[in-house]
């Protein structure tokens, strides 16, 4: 098959969301939680959590909590 100079299309957007600038890596230890990474998909932010200094987010098809300073946007 062809092979294609252009680049991939960019993961599709979460309307209404605001995207948020991963600041630090982040490894989710339990199942609540979400893995983030400063060169890894986008991240969105779905609202403050009830668990203080995390918010409530969604990344490459999967939703969870992350720390609230690891972010800003």
């Amino acid at each position: 098959p062809p092979v294609s100079n252009f680049p991939p299309p960019p993961p599709p957007e979460e309307p209404g969301l605001k995207q948020a600038n991963v600041l630090f890596e982040y490894v989710a230890q339990d199942f609540r939680q979400l893995s983030i990474y400063p060169d890894g998909p986008p991240v969105y932010i779905v609202g403050p959590s009830s668990y203080p200094g995390w918010l409530d987010a969604r990344s490459d098809g999967k939703e969870g909590i992350i720390p609230e300073n690891y972010v800003q946007f």
